[in-house]
């Protein structure tokens, strides 16, 4: 039967990195409290996108990464409040640039139903980093979105958070 056991599969991802990272191609970050982060250059990020372009996978890829990260989002949102809050609030400060990635995918691609969902779900930390004219852009979409959806409860999220930030800002 073809393919590698999953044990297999995992240590050669895992070894796929290592050499990676021994290559200065990837950067491995430690959090404090947390698992280690990994990142890549900027011109690296550059040229995969652009090797996606070639072959045509830059939509399925920004979809996914959009579906995974407002996924991360919904499960974040019962964290926001109470006990855990601050460690998914520095999960959202480190994870922000894939969020708005996400949003902005969501956006670009007609995912109304879950751009609506992320963008109530984020706006609460924008709004508490002061990141007002972001988290209004974002509203302002998810607004078009629930609108065209006949999503009231959506619709008057995004709206008390817009009066919010409007009163703030």
């Amino acid at each position: 039967m073809g393919g590698k056991p999953a044990n297999d599969l995992g240590m050669s991802v895992l070894e796929g990195v290592s050499s990676l990272i021994d290559k200065s191609l990837l950067r491995q970050t430690e959090q404090e409290g947390g698992e280690p982060r990994l990142s890549m250059l900027e011109t690296l990020r550059e040229y995969g996108l652009e090797c996606l372009r070639e072959c045509g996978e830059v939509e399925a890829v920004q979809h996914a990464h959009a579906l995974y990260y407002l996924a991360l989002l919904e499960q974040a949102e019962p964290h926001l409040q109470g006990t855990q809050q601050l460690v998914w609030l520095a999960w959202l400060e480190q994870e922000m640039a894939n969020v708005f990635a996400a949003l902005e995918a969501a956006y670009a691609y007609g995912m109304d139903a879950e751009l609506v969902r992320g963008v109530n779900i984020f706006a609460r930390f924008l709004q508490a980093r002061g990141l007002y004219a972001q988290a209004e852009i974002h509203l302002k979409r998810a607004q078009q979105s629930a609108s065209a959806l006949l999503d009231s409860l959506g619709s008057a999220t995004t709206l008390f958070y817009l009066g919010e930030i409007a009163e703030k800002g």
